[in-house]
């Protein structure tokens, strides 16, 4: 009897437990939950499903969400909606998170899916698809129409030396010099026909340093990613 009266207090607890921490997804009222989350370096994509009990029809009116993307610790970006049209059961959205930081290919990136009314609705993971990342031309950020080379990195300066406006030991900046200093970050894209010059990007302008001057850029981002050896121009 009293096996009994221990193993029925124990379902009760259960049964309690089970009320009391809904399923992430579901608040006790309302489903919301990601159907699909994909990533590539740069942004992540993602499609929800919010549904609501009929009786409740109309309580809610544009109610705003929010998927936030990191990558490990990393805050990647978040993006705001608005979910569920007036008088509507039911609501599907799909949109996209801009990320502040270039994403290593094959790493994982964790979305998060916030309701206004209930906080933390669901979690979904991506691996970062790197062929989802155009290898066509790689352009310095802000530089609008100025192109790079395929295959390009950010290396950064490992010895300070003066840039060169060409491939060739005489080729110095001047009015002023363009001295660059270790621990700087620069596009790197290849190496002259000579292979003693890298083709580097300071800004929007196309620089050349003696080979040695740049090494991998040991930051989460590119992870000392080798620098390329492709001949450019």
């Amino acid at each position: 009897m009293k096996v009994r009266r221990i193993a029925l207090v124990c379902v009760v607890l259960v049964v309690l437990l089970a009320v009391a921490v809904p399923a992430l997804g579901y608040n006790g009222l309302y489903t919301y939950y990601f159907t699909g989350v994909s990533s590539s370096q740069t942004s992540g994509s993602f499609s929800v499903y919010f549904e609501m009990p009929e009786k409740s029809v109309g309580s809610v009116t544009s109610s705003n969400s929010a998927v936030v993307a990191f990558w490990g610790d990393t805050f990647l970006g978040m993006t705001h909606f608005n979910i569920l049209p007036y008088y509507a059961i039911s609501d599907t959205y799909s949109g996209t998170v801009d990320y502040e930081v270039e994403v290593p290919c094959g790493e994982q990136v964790k979305f998060e899916l916030y309701f206004f009314m209930s906080g933390l609705m669901d979690t979904a993971y991506a691996t970062v698809d790197c062929g989802a990342k155009p290898d066509a031309v790689i352009r310095p950020a802000g530089c609008g129409a100025l192109d790079g080379e395929p295959g390009a990195v950010v290396g950064q300066v490992v010895a300070e030396t003066i840039a060169l406006w060409a491939p060739k030991a005489d080729a110095v900046t001047h009015s002023p010099a363009i001295v660059l200093k270790p621990g700087q970050t620069l596009w790197v894209y290849g190496v002259d026909s000579t292979g003693m010059f890298q083709k580097v990007s300071l800004g929007c302008t196309y620089l050349w340093v003696p080979v040695g001057s740049m090494g991998p850029n040991p930051d989460k981002v590119w992870n000392n990613a080798g620098l390329p050896g492709q001949e450019v121009k």
